[in-house]
């Protein structure tokens, strides 16, 4: 049960359920209409605490926590333990064990992790390059506001792009098409917020892009994470500004791996891919065709298709279409790439020196 739609259908499906999963205001205006009882309940399970408590949510949780009667079993998970809620843990469960799961790195194996070092003002750009040359791209695109978000998300479908956005302008029905358009594959780029970057779970996700690294290292971890799941292979590529060269040595530490810096696509092998994409999307007719087989639209307007290229040479037709279908695209990848020029991190000032240089100048002054 959740907010942002009517009540009727969750009532109803609250008469025959085993296990109710909610969000906490929800729940709450439930229980106030007595239609979620919790008396009986034998487990009450808190997900996500630490987020709860960022989002303000944290007094509607022992609100909730109350409502359970003191004999069911309660577990609570957090990725972190800020002061709150180790408070509430104390508070509100009876002996609390405390169970920490600890991992050589907190990313997957199966992501690769790359950053390319560039001004903000080119992060669409070279979002860009990599849209025209990464194949079979199934991703999501992180941004920092839903401002960003809605910019970004016009922009990829002036592109052509298959794109939906995810941002808490959205209501609940909304976000739900949204969802299911990408978990169908209807679109295959989601850009959004962090609100997605928790609890999302789609399977076979190519690739993460942050448009810039997030304010908190930890909502980096969440990000990444969701790609390469489920045993599949991943990318995840950072877009970092000059000045952020010490959030990145910071993520690395909460990681403990290092990044390597993107490779800037080269002009030539970016054509070849495109050309490679686009033949991959045709092998499906080239077998019907060679297999003689009715997969493909041909009618009468094929004719005046066939009578254009009469009097030229197999060599000419191929060169005339090949030309047809990519001068274009290798245009776009051409003024994408010539623009593009790896940027370097402002060096970080020293405190101490700074701090010694002062000295010297008061006693010069003096």
């Amino acid at each position: 049960v959740y907010g942002g739609v009517g009540y009727r259908d969750q009532i109803a499906s609250l008469r025959r359920a085993q296990i109710v999963v909610a969000t906490p205001g929800r729940a709450i205006d439930l229980l106030e209409k007595g239609k979620l009882k919790l008396e009986n309940a034998q487990f009450l399970v808190i997900d996500e605490a630490d987020e709860m408590l960022k989002m303000g949510f944290i007094e509607d949780v022992e609100t909730i926590m109350d409502r359970v009667s003191d004999s069911a079993e309660r577990w609570m998970f957090s990725a972190t333990m800020p002061k709150r809620i180790v408070n509430l843990m104390q508070d509100k469960l009876n002996a609390p064990e405390v169970v920490r799961v600890e991992k050589k790195t907190l990313s997957n194996e199966n992501i690769t992790q790359s950053y390319w070092n560039l001004p903000k003002k080119d992060f669409p750009k070279a979002l860009k390059a990599i849209l025209l040359t990464e194949k079979d791209f199934f991703g999501i695109i992180f941004c920092e506001t839903k401002e960003e978000t809605k910019r970004l998300a016009e922009k990829l479908s002036m592109l052509n792009k298959k794109v939906v956005a995810l941002h808490g302008d959205l209501n609940q029905h909304q976000r739900d098409i949204a969802m299911e358009q990408f978990k169908t594959k209807k679109a295959d780029i989601m850009v959004c917020t962090d609100v997605a970057a928790r609890g999302l779970d789609v399977s076979q996700v190519t690739h993460v892009i942050n448009m810039g690294l997030p304010r908190k290292s930890e909502s980096y971890v969440h990000r990444i994470g969701r790609t390469g799941r489920a045993g599949h292979r991943g990318k995840a590529i950072s877009f970092v500004a000059p000045d952020e060269g010490r959030k990145l040595r910071e993520i690395e530490r909460l990681t403990k791996q290092k990044m390597k810096s993107f490779a800037l696509p080269k002009s030539q092998e970016s054509k070849q891919k495109r050309v490679e994409i686009e033949l991959d999307k045709m092998q499906a007719l080239k077998s019907a065709i060679q297999e003689k087989q009715d997969q493909f639209n041909v009618d009468d307007s094929y004719g005046l298709f066939q009578e254009y290229f009469e009097g030229l040479s197999k060599d000419q037709v191929m060169k005339l279409l090949f030309s047809y279908n990519f001068n274009s695209e290798f245009r776009q990848i051409d003024d994408t790439l010539s623009n593009l020029k790896e940027s370097s991190f402002v060096p970080l000032k020293d405190k101490n020196n700074r701090r010694r240089r002062t000295r010297s100048r008061r006693r010069f002054r003096n």
